[in-house]
């Protein structure tokens, strides 16, 4: 782990910054999540100051963290529920800045992966959950370093692992947070995704893409799935049209409004499977009625 202090009021702070003892640490408020609140302070002038917005922090050591060939920050993540690791392998975090937009199969070596799953099934063996929660690490010249315990909650990566691994287990996954336009309904999104040819319908394909959340002008949570990191990537990519562009069949009707295309064929192409309706329902109902034929 990081060297480190917890503080509580700026006099601690002070203290932290004296102990530490280097020209730049991080502030990483004990109560954030996905990065939230986390600060890089050069400056004691400005701990004296500093107001504790979301309460308790951590003062730690500025560390040189490695990356991966696309220059993202190696960020793997361990997950588990009770006492089994979810998932074969660990994935990524997508980095930007301090934080992440997502998750990928993990980038790390083979041998800091074992590393990683090793420690977290002797914890869980030594704590024994009773339910979700996670693990997250850092690279530091190629060993592992623990940078955050997740534990007693569902974390964002379980959802889009369990996924895989119901539906295309072994498959490289890039899953992805994205604020889906305020005017693109689900059932428009899943249509654009059949007619471009890289909709993944659980149960019967093992690459494509697939909306986990889908929230118009709130949030949302997509994954691609394919053999490859490269594949899955170029998915992601091809998504994003579908998310942020009007297809050739999204004509301007005559009073000047789009039409949107209705998924008739869905019925006979989403035959569904599994949990399906459940996930799809965090979208839009419509959309199960579309599926059943309804």
């Amino acid at each position: 782990m990081a060297a480190g202090y917890t503080c509580s009021t700026r006099e601690e702070l002070l203290v932290a910054y004296r102990l530490l003892d280097m020209p730049e640490v991080v502030i990483k408020p004990v109560f954030g999540a996905a990065g939230e609140g986390i600060e890089f302070v050069s400056s004691g002038d400005y701990l004296a100051s500093y107001s504790f917005p979301m309460g308790d922090v951590c003062l730690e050591e500025l560390l040189e963290l490695d990356r991966a060939d696309d220059g993202v920050v190696l960020s793997p993540a361990v997950h588990y529920f009770g006492t089994s690791i979810v998932g074969t392998t660990a994935v990524d975090q997508i980095m930007v800045g301090t934080n992440y937009a997502g998750w990928r199969k993990s980038q790390a070596p083979k041998s800091f992966q074992e590393i990683t799953l090793r420690d977290v099934r002797h914890i869980i063996k030594a704590i024994q959950p009773k339910g979700p929660g996670g693990f997250d690490f850092l690279s530091v010249g190629g060993a592992p370093l623990l940078s955050d315990v997740n534990t007693g909650r569902f974390n964002g990566a379980h959802f889009p692992k369990l996924f895989v691994e119901m539906y295309a287990p072994g498959q490289a996954m890039f899953c992805w947070k994205f604020e889906p336009p305020s005017t693109l309904d689900v059932v428009t999104f899943w249509s654009r995704l059949i007619n471009r040819g890289i909709a993944l319908r659980p149960g019967f394909d093992i690459s494509g893409v697939f909306p986990i959340l889908f929230l118009p002008g709130l949030s949302g949570l997509f994954i691609a799935v394919a053999g490859t990191n490269e594949e899955a990537k170029a998915l992601h990519e091809e998504a994003l049209a579908c998310l942020t562009l009007k297809l050739a069949f999204e004509e301007e009707s005559d009073c000047g409004a789009t039409a949107t295309f209705t998924p008739v064929s869905v019925a006979t192409t989403t035959k569904m499977t599994g949990p399906w309706p459940l996930l799809i329902a965090i979208c839009d109902p419509r959309l199960i009625l579309a599926a059943h034929g309804v």
